[in-house]
């Protein structure tokens, strides 16, 4: 071989095994970390593991799978996930295909514009917004279409009529809306070949065929016990689809669809889309084979759509690309090398400025985000002044009290547990009993099964805790309340219940009446409405932890959620602990009624202290506006901004 020869294929094969590498890594530590704060991950690994036990149902969902989207591949991948049974295994196919699609897109471009022009655009991909963004959410099929789709057309340019009509099958099994990407690949076809039949009808034949009969049949039929039709539907009522997913000519209005689509975020949608490689817009011909994806997106009514921070763009990434190569073969035909050169190194210069920007405004923070979901990474609270670097990190916990459900058996769960609960068959999610319905089924209420014994709830859970909804609160405390969950093991605001433990531990109540005796309702003033009357601490030598017991009153109805912050004095430097609320995301203040009495538990984990005294504080500060509670000491009259709530030793 050619030292040239050798060289030519060096870069790109190992450009592809660094991609790979790389990207397998971070979604294997975000894994590990339990960094994936969505359901979508576990949603289609316990598809896959439900597949491998012979079974179409999902647990989460309560239905069968196709009845949410027409994932047909899913099939075709049980060998895989029989051998390699992890929510790993998907993200691993996820990389693979963008790999593909990193290798597909550099052979193409060498055809049409050279090595050089290949390895740049190469180069731009990896760190093109939509890859990465794309990538590190989290998984669906539809993002396994990427790699399929840089075959499709590389396939189409061979006229490899074999291998093109494989990878469009699997394109469209991949999801109900791939199907018209073959459609539109069979009109550019007429177009683009010559052998018209084979590459314009019988693909547009196939594409037509695929969506009939998924959308009209298959689905329909999986949804068929279902109260509602087809809940994605809702998303493009605006434009005359009915909720049943039927199109209603008598709505169609060509105005309205052009003002959706000019609306300001779709046109902030439209520049973030395709960023620096603007020069794609000059083959509209290449875009137009993924104009029913970018139409889908801009159409629709949910806002996630027109953004490109999930997984919704990712089947417009390979024609931006593809479009890109053909717009430079063009240029570099009608512009003069000099010019050549500084378009090459303005887009070169966007794409890094722009790839810097995401980063340190979004995509570091966020790799910093997976290791502590549950801390602020620098906590500075001035008057009183506490100051600390130190970063507590609930992990481990979070993973000790994971190991504590026995493997198999039904459980409930918030998010960032969900993917490693996904390999049995009924997991459930927590948010469906904090919302009481079951948006995909059309239930009205949210029916846990009875045979479901340990719940694992992180009321931290980065969704709970951006929401505030009374009924959801009020739905919460009745789910506790009302099915004997009690408490097993909790490190702080993650909580494993079980039903029927013998200890009976109840993580709050409330009453009309004091828990107190007479003489002990009296402590700290917190506001106008309410008051602190006491806090019991039980130091846990074996767990390392504080067992604290708050006794509340409510004076008057609270309007606001209120928040406490501990820090340990004693230690060097100054452990402050991630802000928890009041009541958890259960009984929160916002809840309490005037004349009420509240019992709660809370389980301080601690870290490993050097032997002396310290005393635990804390301050108290609503959310809604940051300001911290004075404290009036009601036996002293003294006001502070922070209140000691324990001292303990350390041997």
């Amino acid at each position: 071989m050619k030292k040239s020869s050798f060289y030519k294929s060096f870069f790109p094969l190992w450009a592809c095994v660094l991609f790979f590498c790389f990207w397998s890594s971070v979604l294997s530590y975000k894994y590990h970390c339990l960094g994936y704060t969505d359901w979508d991950l576990a949603l289609h690994s316990q598809t896959m593991w439900q597949l491998t036990q012979g079974s179409c149902f999902n647990s989460l969902l309560g239905c069968n799978f196709l009845a949410n989207h027409l994932n047909f591949i899913a099939f075709l991948f049980v060998p895989i996930y029989k051998v390699f049974p992890s929510p790993l295994t998907l993200l691993f196919l996820k990389v693979l295909s963008y790999t593909i699609g990193a290798a597909v897109l550099y052979k193409i471009s060498e055809k049409h514009n050279g090595p050089n022009v290949a390895k740049f655009l190469m180069l731009l991909y990896a760190i093109f917004p939509i890859t990465i963004f794309s990538l590190s959410f989290e998984f669906h099929f539809e993002s396994l279409a990427v790699g399929f789709l840089f075959l499709m057309f590389y396939f189409f340019e061979e006229e490899n009529i074999a291998a093109f009509f494989i990878m469009a099958f699997l394109t469209a099994s991949l999801k109900e809306n791939m199907p018209l990407i073959l459609i539109t690949f069979g009109i550019y076809g007429f177009f683009a070949k010559k052998r018209k039949m084979v590459w314009g009808l019988a693909l547009i034949l196939l594409g037509i065929s695929f969506f009939y009969l998924g959308v009209f049949v298959v689905a329909p039929f999986a949804r068929k016990e279902l109260l509602v039709p087809y809940v994605y539907s809702a998303q493009y009522q605006q434009i005359g689809v009915s909720s049943g997913g039927n199109f209603n000519f008598l709505n169609f209005d060509i105005f309205k669809i052009a003002k959706i689509l000019f609306t300001k975020s779709n046109l902030s949608f439209f520049l973030k889309m395709f960023g620096p490689l603007f020069i794609a817009l000059f083959r509209l011909d290449i875009l137009f084979l993924g104009s029913p994806i970018i139409l889908q997106n801009m159409l629709s009514s949910s806002f996630q759509q027109q953004t490109i921070y999930y997984h919704y763009t990712a089947t417009v990434l390979p024609f931006i690309f593809i479009a890109t190569i053909f717009a430079l073969k063009k240029f570099s035909k009608v512009l003069k090398r000099r010019t050549y050169v500084i378009l090459f190194l303005c887009i070169l210069l966007l794409s890094a400025g722009r790839f810097l920007l995401y980063g340190v405004s979004v995509w570091f923070p966020r790799i910093k985000y997976w290791k502590n979901t549950d801390q602020l990474l620098k906590i500075v609270i001035s008057n009183p002044p506490i100051q600390s670097n130190f970063q507590f990190n609930y992990l481990d916990y979070k993973k000790k009290l994971m190991k504590r459900v026995p493997k198999k058996v039904p459980v409930l769960a918030t998010f960032e547990f969900l993917p490693e609960f996904s390999k049995r068959p009924f997991v459930y999610s927590f948010h469906n009993v904090f919302e009481g319905r079951n948006y995909l089924t059309g239930d009205s209420s949210f029916q846990l099964s009875n045979n479901v014994r340990y719940a694992l709830i992180n009321f931290y859970d980065r969704w709970m805790s951006i929401i505030v909804d009374r009924r959801g609160y009020e739905r919460a405390y009745r789910f506790l309340e009302d099915n004997d969950w009690f408490v097993s093991e909790a490190f702080g605001d993650i909580v494993l219940f079980q039903k029927d433990d013998p200890e009976k531990v109840r993580l709050i109540e409330r009453s009309l009446k004091s828990f107190l005796p007479k003489e002990e309702n009296s402590g700290f003033f917190i506001s106008e409405d309410f008051e602190l009357l006491k806090c019991k601490t039980i130091q846990v030598p074996d767990n390392n932890k504080l067992a604290l017991t708050f006794f509340w009153k409510s004076r008057s109805p609270v309007k606001d959620i209120y928040s406490m912050i501990f820090f340990i004095e004693g230690s060097d430097p100054t452990i402050v602990y991630p802000p928890r609320d009041i009541g958890y995301s259960v009984h929160p203040t916002l809840m309490w009624e005037e004349g009420e009495y509240i019992k709660e538990k809370y389980w301080l984990p601690l870290p490993d202290l050097k032997p002396g005294s310290y005393r635990l504080k804390a301050i108290i500060f609503n959310i809604k506006n940051s300001i911290i509670s004075d404290i009036k000491n009601l036996k002293t009259n003294n006001v502070s901004k922070e209140i000691i709530v324990a001292s303990f030793e350390i041997e």
